[in-house]
């Protein structure tokens, strides 16, 4: 049998430059490799964890700091939520479709069940859906659509994500301006409105939770059966 060395020396030495040439890249590809997942899994921590909301008020309230006017508070809000989100979802697309992808839905499940009690085994309509992204975010989201539909290309997953991401930030950028114009107006009307507003986001989160559960209800999931056996 014929060492390694042995096969070396055998070459010529443009032949052993080659080879050199081709380990050296082939390193650097996996470094690259290794950090664009490092990045991937950084950015989806971010858009998943109260670090998101931590980034999008300090964002506003700079802005505001500085005098910026409610449309500019707003663009702001929007501009920082899509930077997040858009972040998100191509960081998870990336994961989601990559060899490890198992992996990268495995944590995103368990994420889904603590947070928002969301079965693994769980579909959901297109509206309960564009619930999830607002409770959860863009990343949670393209899970979700994914893990219904393995079948999804890189493309597909990645678009998916985006789509909700902008949307996400359509909804920044209308709670930025309002937040900034009560500031800058601080009537009895515009306290009230900001009540009034409160009083729909808590509406609205009840709502989508309450679809969440039916939804999986109907599906003869039993997500508290699910959280109890986990905590045992």
């Amino acid at each position: 049998m014929t060492s390694p060395e042995e096969s070396t020396n055998n070459l010529s030495q443009p032949e052993i430059e080659i080879a050199n040439n081709h380990a050296k890249v082939s390193d650097k590809s996996s470094i690259l490799h290794n950090f664009r997942r490092a990045g991937e899994i950084a950015m989806v921590g971010i858009e998943v964890s109260p670090l998101n909301e931590a980034i999008r008020f300090g964002a506003i309230g700079t802005a505001i700091a500085y005098g910026a006017d409610p449309v500019t508070v707003g663009a702001v809000a929007g501009g920082i939520t899509m930077a997040v989100e858009s972040g998100g979802a191509v960081a998870a697309t990336g994961l989601l479709t990559s060899h490890n992808g198992g992996r990268a839905i495995d944590w995103i499940n368990a994420k889904l069940e603590n947070n928002l009690k969301v079965s693994p085994e769980a579909k959901f309509s297109p509206l309960t859906k564009a619930g999830i992204a607002f409770l959860g975010g863009s990343a949670v989201v393209s899970a979700v659509k994914y893990r219904e539909n393995p079948e999804m290309t890189e493309s597909e997953s990645r678009n998916y994500g985006l789509i909700s991401a902008t949307a996400l930030a359509g909804s920044a950028s209308v709670m930025g301006y309002a937040f900034s114009k009560g500031i800058e107006l601080p009537g009895p009307q515009m306290v009230g409105a900001g009540l009034i507003a409160t009083g729909v986001l808590t509406a609205v989160w009840r709502r989508i939770t309450t679809r969440i559960r039916r939804e999986q209800v109907e599906e003869g999931i039993d997500i508290d059966n699910i959280n109890r056996e986990e905590a045992e």
